[in-house]
């Protein structure tokens, strides 16, 4: 994640998301992006993140992970998934 300044923060996993089907359509530079709401930026609507993980941590909800990683309106997500054979 990077936060609203630019730094990047953390590695966290997304254990239980949302999707929301509202029929906002974002650019693709909107896509991962902390909504006012805390929902992220996709294409078409957003994802509701619920529980994350950062690394060599516990579970946590997604408003504890908002207390003490930095994430709030304008931070960015990121995947740092690599797809095998790319």
């Amino acid at each position: 994640m990077i936060d609203a300044t630019g730094k990047s923060r953390t590695l966290a996993t997304i254990l239980k998301c949302v999707a929301t089907a509202s029929g906002t359509t974002h650019s693709p530079e909107q896509g991962g992006v902390v909504l006012q709401d805390r929902s992220v930026a996709c294409g078409v609507g957003s994802v509701q993140l619920l529980t994350v993980q950062p690394a060599g941590k516990k579970a946590m909800d997604v408003q504890a992970f908002a207390n003490g990683y930095g994430f709030a309106p304008g931070a960015r997500l990121r995947s740092v998934v690599s797809v095998p054979g790319k």
